[in-house]
């Protein structure tokens, strides 16, 4: 299972700030997403600015005036896995084709990537 989302915050250019609750956090860059599909609505910085987390901390949405199915979303897995590094998510689907289970995929994923894992308090 993927730790949940515990904080996003937004950041000038289309970044976002995100942590989770392991410990693992990083910055995404979002500013080619924000010209694609649903995510133009976000081009506007005062609407990416407008980021919520999802209850059990497993996506991030944007509060826009817009009905929810509309809404631009994003899972907190994917943003996991863009964190850890920028193979990540490609490495994880290989190895769960391969057979392995989601955790142990996982974990073999966080073993090969750079950003460190940290203990959470």
């Amino acid at each position: 299972m993927f730790p949940k989302l515990i904080a996003a915050k937004p950041l000038p250019d289309y970044g976002l700030r995100v942590t989770f609750e392991d410990g693992v956090e990083g910055t995404i860059d979002m500013s080619s997403d924000v010209t694609k599909g649903v995510f133009r609505r976000l081009a506007d910085p005062d609407m990416f600015a407008r980021i919520c987390i999802g209850e059990l901390g497993e996506s991030i949405w944007w509060n826009i005036d817009a009905p929810e199915m509309e809404r631009p979303d994003v899972c907190a897995d994917t943003l996991y896995l863009q964190v850890l590094s920028p193979n990540a998510e490609a490495r994880f689907a290989e190895l769960c084709s391969s057979g392995l289970t989601w955790s142990d995929a996982l974990q073999i994923v966080r073993e090969e990537s750079s950003s460190p894992v940290l203990t959470s308090l």
